[in-house]
Formats: structure tokens, sequence, C-alpha cells
């Protein structure tokens, strides 16, 4: 037990602290309404920065797809010029190969046709030879023949002549009656 008994506070000594007490429940609604509208501007303000940052993201990206979409077809725009030069090339190249082929193609005929035309008149030719010579000694053997036979005829003919004189001759000469040559007599 305490001899003096317990300890009385005066009422007045938690005053000050009822009043800051009193004073700051007077003010927390403010307070409140005064944090509450920081915590709004920030958030906005972060809303605000960060929608700027997507929009300028954003914009970045658009240009950078729009850049990219260019360059794409640029690429695409050159390709196919480039594509249709070297297809007008090849056709050139092959339209002037095609030329090539077909004037070798006509030089050698040309040419054939020349060495078989060539070929032709010579063989032509000594077949017309060959056959103008047959011919020739062909009638020169003919008229050889003939000259053979008529001196033949002609000798015969002479031989016969002969006999017949001889034989008239004989039979005149034989003393009156005729001659006999070969069982032909004559008339004297």
């Amino acid at each position: 037990m305490d001899p003096y008994g317990p300890i009385r506070v005066p009422t007045d000594t938690y005053r000050p602290l009822r009043t800051l007490t009193e004073s700051y429940r007077a003010l927390e609604t403010p307070i409140d309404l005064a944090l509450s509208g920081g915590v709004v501007v920030v958030m906005a303000v972060v809303v605000v920065v960060v929608l700027l940052v997507v929009v300028v993201v954003a914009a970045v990206m658009v240009d950078v797809v729009v850049v990219v979409v260019m360059v794409v077809v640029m690429v695409v725009v050159v390709f196919m010029v480039v594509f249709q030069v070297v297809m007008a090339v090849m056709v050139v190249v092959v339209v002037v190969v095609v030329m090539v082929v077909v004037l070798v193609v006509v030089v050698l005929v040309v040419v054939v046709v020349v060495v078989v035309m060539v070929l032709v008149v010579v063989v032509v030719a000594m077949v017309v030879d060959v056959v103008v010579v047959f011919v020739g000694v062909f009638v020169v053997v003919m008229v050889v023949v003939v000259l053979l036979v008529m001196v033949v005829v002609m000798l015969v003919l002479i031989v016969a002549l002969v006999f017949k004189v001889v034989c008239v001759c004989n039979g005149r000469c034989g003393g009156g009656g005729g001659g006999y040559c070969g069982g032909w007599r004559s008339q004297g």
C-alpha cells in the first residue's frame, strides 16, 4: 500500500494532449481529402505520363513499322524491276540465240543443198559422159561392123564376079562347047 494514497493527476494535466488530439481529429477529414487528392493527382500524372510514353512508343513503333513497310515495298519494287530486266535480258538472249541457231541451220541447209546440187551435177555429168562415151563407142562399133559387112559383101561380090569371069573365060577358051564351073554351064 502506498502510504500517500493513490496519486491524483490534475484534470488539466491531459488538456494539451486532448487538444492536440481534437485538433488532429478536426483536421483528419481535410488531411485525408488532401492526401486523397494528392494521390489522385499523382496517379493522374502517372497515367498521363504512361499514356504519353505509350503514345510516343506507339508513334515510334508506327514509324518503324511504316519505315519497315516502305523498305519492304522498295525492296519488292526493286526486285520486280530487276526481275523484269533479267527476264527482258533473258528473252533478248534467247531470241538472239534462237536467231543465231536458225541462221546457222539455214546456212548449213544452204551449204548442204549446194553441195548436193554440185554432186548431182557432177554425177549427172559423169553419167552423161559415160552414156555419151558408150553411145559413141556403140556407134563406132556399129559403123565398123557395117563397114566390115560392106567390105565382106564387096569382097564376096568381087570374088563371085571374078569367079564368074574366070569360069566364062574358061568356057570360051575350052574348045567350043562352053565350059562348066561348079555345075553351071556358061552361055558362050
